[in-house]
């Protein structure tokens, strides 16, 4: 099942990413500190409403990921400022990949962009409702 995080649930997210990161190749040494302003940072995106984070889990575990998070300035070479959203940190553990997770999940984070660029009152990217559709999200 997706599930919305809220800011208690932080530490999954913030484990997945550790795996993530480790999975890359990564040591500790570089990790750690990264994860301490992520987590600053994500505590703060998330009270203040511009980042969400769905988790899948299985047998009370998170086990994939996708985040969300809006901006609000000049993006994809436009000179005029907007609010627009990109989907981040997507992920699924190995043990658990190729099984259709990370689909919904990205579907779930963009149609969080789209209806958080709408209450802002700016239109969403063009491409996101094909976007949300291909990733297994279905319509907009």
């Amino acid at each position: 099942m997706n599930t919305r995080i809220t800011i208690a649930e932080i530490t999954h997210v913030i484990a997945l990413l550790r795996t993530k990161l480790i999975e890359a190749g990564l040591g500790a040494w570089e990790i750690e500190p990264w994860l301490a302003k992520a987590t600053a940072r994500l505590t703060r995106d998330l009270h203040d409403g511009t980042c969400a984070y769905f988790l899948e889990y299985h047998n009370g575990e998170p086990i994939a990921m996708a985040g969300a998070l809006l901006r609000h300035d000049a993006a994809f070479l436009s000179l005029k400022a907007h609010r627009y959203g990109c989907v981040v940190d997507e992920y699924v553990l190995p043990a658990h990949r190729n099984h259709g997770l990370e689909p919904p999940l990205r579907a779930h984070a963009l149609a969080w962009i789209a209806e958080a660029t709408a209450r802002t009152e700016t239109a969403i990217p063009p491409n996101a409702a094909r976007l949300a559709a291909s990733s297994g999200g279905g319509k907009l």
